[in-house]
């Protein structure tokens, strides 16, 4: 977070990689999105410390995961985006954003 001059920052960092490969067809912007879900997402202390931004970023992720191939959101041991946004919301929860976590599941559950 610290090489982020900001928290929109990362935020716009985060979204215009996931627009590289939806607009673009980029996997290496499908990469770049993948490696920073992977880092914040696997952090119960940065959820606690950056509260905002992982509000925001829920936010984010739920109009951009129903954009994903289906094949990137299968429920599967190996699937790394799965497997990532499960611990995002574990750490999110336990970070005592319930309510946004409520609102993110409830959301993807009615489009996915």
């Amino acid at each position: 977070m610290e090489t982020f001059a900001s928290q929109t920052a990362l935020l716009a960092e985060i979204q215009f990689s996931f627009a590289l490969f939806v607009a673009g067809c980029s996997t290496d912007g499908l990469a770049h999105w993948r490696k920073i879900l992977a880092i914040a997402s696997n952090t119960e202390e940065g959820v606690q410390k950056y509260k905002n931004f992982y509000k925001r970023f829920l936010l984010c992720l739920q109009y951009q995961l129903p954009h994903l191939p289906v094949e990137v959101m299968q429920p599967t041991p190996e699937n790394t985006v799965y497997q990532d946004v499960r611990k995002l919301v574990r750490n999110c929860i336990l970070g005592k954003l319930q309510g946004d976590v409520e609102n993110f599941t409830s959301y993807l559950a009615e489009l996915m």
